[in-house]
């Protein structure tokens, strides 16, 4: 059920022209803006928009953050000197405006790991 659900919903979104993909995430975007959480966060955890999945895009909200001192993470998989794998939040160095990319291993490139965990 989930599977299907998740499978029908990923259609939908990636039948979305991509104008209506640019309205949306902005308006998502000005929605995350105004929420107590996000406007008192120190730190906030986003994602990188695979764009050819017509995925909300919140390099916005990263600038805006960004502006104000926050510190943005993104999720990384960082390889050990033994070749293990290990998931966690990347600190992102860059600003996402200048750092256009459409695919999650090629988001932004300088990041510092502070949080990582074993998968």
């Amino acid at each position: 059920m989930k599977r299907e659900l998740r499978k029908r919903v990923q259609g939908l979104r990636k039948a979305t022209p991509l104008d209506a993909c640019l309205e949306r995430s902005t308006r998502i975007v000005e929605l995350l803006s105004t929420l107590d959480v996000v406007r008192r966060a120190k730190t906030a955890a986003l994602f990188w928009p695979i764009e050819a999945r017509h995925e909300v895009d919140l390099r916005a909200l990263d600038a805006a953050l960004r502006a104000r001192g926050v510190r943005v993470a993104y999720p990384a998989v960082v390889r050990g000197e033994t070749e293990d794998e290990r998931t966690g939040l990347s600190k992102s160095a860059g600003s996402a405006s200048t750092n256009r990319r459409s695919t999650p291993s090629r988001s932004p490139r300088s990041r510092a790991t502070f949080a990582s965990s074993t998968s």
